[in-house]
């Protein structure tokens, strides 16, 4: 009786997690949890509050009016945005998250690869190659912009590190590095060397950057 009750609950558990994914991916294409009441700061001295959040896979900052989740028309016409005390600035039709305020500063850009399901290639395999077209009829669709995906769709996240200076320029290692601050190319190096810098770790950038700058 006892192996029969353990059984049933085995079952119910396997159950009740089958159904759960069944009810969508969280999140992953958003870069907070959930839609958050934040500031955008226009260039011509408005300011504006209202619940916002940004889509990692269009790149675009969306916010929610009357449950409807929209994309914000115009990015250039915006200085600053913030939400939970993190600041984002446009460039273009995206949007970098600041993330050290220098004469040269620290960004991110925060962007992700939707996956579609893979199509059958035969022999049980699947391409995902094949489904680029699928992967834009789904974000032209708007379903990108729900807060859930399907459970068989997948979000591959991407971090990209970048400094301002007349340009923002993506720094991924620290020939990049060097390459923009060539008066201290021995300096950093060295400092690079000494600290293990991992580029793909935020506090190692900040630190790497923060030296860059002295």
């Amino acid at each position: 009786m006892k192996t029969k009750t353990i059984y049933l609950l085995l079952l119910l558990f396997i159950t009740l997690s089958l159904a759960a994914q069944k009810e969508g991916k969280e999140v992953s294409h958003y870069l907070f949890p959930e839609f958050t009441r934040g500031t955008i700061k226009f260039k011509a001295g408005q300011v504006q509050y209202i619940s916002l959040n940004y889509n990692s896979v269009t790149e675009e900052m969306i916010f929610n009016s009357n449950g409807n989740n929209l994309a914000i028309a115009d990015p250039m016409s915006i200085d600053t945005i913030t939400i939970l005390g993190r600041q984002f600035i446009p460039f273009q039709n995206i949007f970098y998250e600041v993330v050290e305020v220098l004469p040269v500063p620290l960004l991110i850009h925060h962007t992700a690869n939707l996956i579609p399901p893979g199509k059958n290639a035969g022999y049980g395999s699947t391409s995902e190659t094949s489904s680029i077209t699928e992967r834009s009829s789904f974000i032209s669709s708007g379903k990108v912009y729900e807060m859930k995906l399907p459970d068989d769709y997948r979000v591959s996240p991407k971090t990209e590190y970048v400094i301002k200076k007349d340009k923002f320029y993506i720094i991924s290692n620290v020939n990049q590095v060097v390459k923009y601050f060539p008066e201290k190319k021995e300096a950093i190096r060295e400092f690079v060397k000494k600290n293990k810098t991992n580029f793909k770790k935020t506090e190692d950038m900040k630190l790497l950057i923060e030296f860059c700058n002295k």
